[in-house]
């Protein structure tokens, strides 16, 4: 209807992003373009980097995790977004909404989880905020410091190398059987202890920090991976310019057992999973050797083509995009 006013579903989430730009005001000491994974300044000789992230925990909450994992996984998904940009994250402060008839064991078991997860992330829970909600949710906020300038979404080059910290699809495998009714008891122990592990207390590649330090410079983009593979190389393709194509299905070993004992879709457990935590980057090809040394030779998945525009491609085909968006994309 000709003057209806739009809804947030209308607009979906990409779309409400770039609104919001109209209302940041950024300093001239920004390191790092509106969008990317985290916000930050120079601040004399380092580079501080501020991240804030969420969720409505009924939404997040699978039925094997504990309030414990609520707050180490709320921690690990600010802690992916400083890491990605190499930042070693310092501190974090919690906001959580509860209804009232919450149970304190579970508000404890929260705040436990979150301060865990602090610590193994390198830093501390130095603080937050308490509300009252019917709709129970977790907000944290996390500050970082780098000594180098952070590499940005938007920095891949033709012939760089497409770079991942880990193999994926644990978390896509557990989101499966999530959905299709499949008990983690079914599950052979090697497969369902992997899965729970990925889908409850995550931790984002703190190795990635050393090699900021060790391929100063040559780090020419990256991203945090939780809203899905695909969609992380969709964002730096699209940022950058150029296409990419993927040559090798980074896949977990379980994962890929998992998607032939239950015929689940390995690629789409691995390409549209979400929640991995893992940082996605690009890097030039004359420090293959060092990466290699450090990640092994299956963290290199891919090349940056030469050829303008923007998509993924993998098997000969055009990945979608798709990954995860609120309000509907």
């Amino acid at each position: 209807m000709i003057g209806e006013e739009k809804k947030l579903v209308d607009i979906g989430e990409t779309g409400i992003v770039e609104l919001i730009e109209n209302f940041i005001d950024y300093p001239d000491s920004a390191v790092l373009d509106y969008g990317d994974d985290a916000s930050g300044f120079a601040l004399g000789d380092k580079i501080v980097l501020l991240k804030i992230d969420g969720f409505s925990i009924a939404q997040e909450k699978l039925p094997w995790n504990t309030m414990f994992d609520v707050g180490w996984k709320a921690i690990t998904m600010v802690s992916s977004d400083l890491i990605c940009k190499g930042s070693t994250p310092l501190g974090f402060m919690v906001s959580v909404g509860l209804d009232e008839h919450t149970f304190l064991s579970e508000l404890m078991g929260l705040l436990e989880g979150a301060s865990s997860s602090a610590r193994a992330h390198g830093g501390w829970l130095i603080g937050g905020d308490l509300n009252e909600s019917k709709d129970p949710w977790v907000s944290v906020c996390g500050i970082g410091v780098g000594s180098t300038r952070p590499p940005p979404r938007r920095g891949a080059r033709p012939g760089d190398l497409v770079v991942v910290t880990e193999m994926f699809g644990l978390t896509g495998a557990g989101f499966h059987a999530y959905s299709n009714g499949i008990s983690m008891d079914e599950l052979p122990p090697d497969i369902r202890e992997s899965i729970i592990k990925a889908t409850s207390r995550p931790v984002a590649p703190l190795v990635f920090l050393s090699l900021v330090a060790r391929l100063d410079g040559n780090i020419s983009a990256s991203m945090d991976s939780s809203d899905g593979l695909a969609f992380s190389l969709h964002e730096i393709s699209k940022s950058s310019g150029y296409k990419i194509e993927v040559s090798r299905l980074p896949a977990h070993p379980n994962a890929v057992k998992y998607a032939e004992e239950f015929n689940a879709d390995l690629e789409e457990l691995v390409f549209y999973g979400g929640e991995e935590f893992q940082t996605v980057f690009t890097v030039d090809e004359n420090v293959l050797g060092e990466v290699v040394e450090v990640l092994g030779e299956d963290a290199v998945i891919g090349r940056v083509l030469d050829e303008r525009g923007c998509g993924v491609l993998y098997g000969g085909k055009a990945l979608s995009p798709r990954g995860w968006r609120y309000f509907g994309g």
